[in-house]
Order: structure tokens, then sequence, then C-alpha cells
């Protein structure tokens, strides 16, 4: 069970960004998936002047067997424009 608590956070330098929630999976060593709906709201991102942030907050839930965790997945795109 992941603790409701966690949190999962990515930053990158400045750009044009879009994001999106992309999942849950259930996983061990080697990671076993088990797809389950992760709400839009478990993701936030911050811009600043320069550094994109994303946060995923975790969830809490049961995995199928007691050696498996869950662990949230988010896809990130960063366009990064060019300066002039």
């Amino acid at each position: 069970m992941m603790p409701s608590n966690a949190v999962s956070s990515v930053s990158t330098p400045m750009g044009n960004s879009t994001s999106r929630a992309h999942g849950l999976r259930c996983g061990a060593v080697p990671p076993v998936f088990d797809p389950a709906p992760l709400p839009e709201s478990a993701l936030s991102v911050v811009v600043t002047d320069r550094t994109v942030t994303a946060t995923v907050a975790g969830f809490p839930g049961r995995c199928a067997t007691p050696d498996c965790y869950w662990y949230a997945v988010a896809v990130i795109a960063i366009e990064v424009s060019p300066v002039e």
C-alpha cells in the first residue's frame, strides 16, 4: 500500500508545457502492471520563470499481492522555444 501522502515530482528547464496524469500502476521488481484510473486532479504542474515542476499525488490503494506497491505514472511534454 502506498502512503496517501507520498508524492513523485520532476523538474525540467522552462518551456511551454503540457501534462497529463497517465495512470496508476501496481508493480514489483520486475514490474507487474495493473492499470487503474488516476484522476486528473492528482497531477499538479507548477511553472516558474525557469522550471516546470510536475507532482503526482500518492494514491492509497492495495495491490493484487503483498509484494507489490502502487506508483503513479505521468507523461509530461515540454516544448522549448529558442531564445532570441
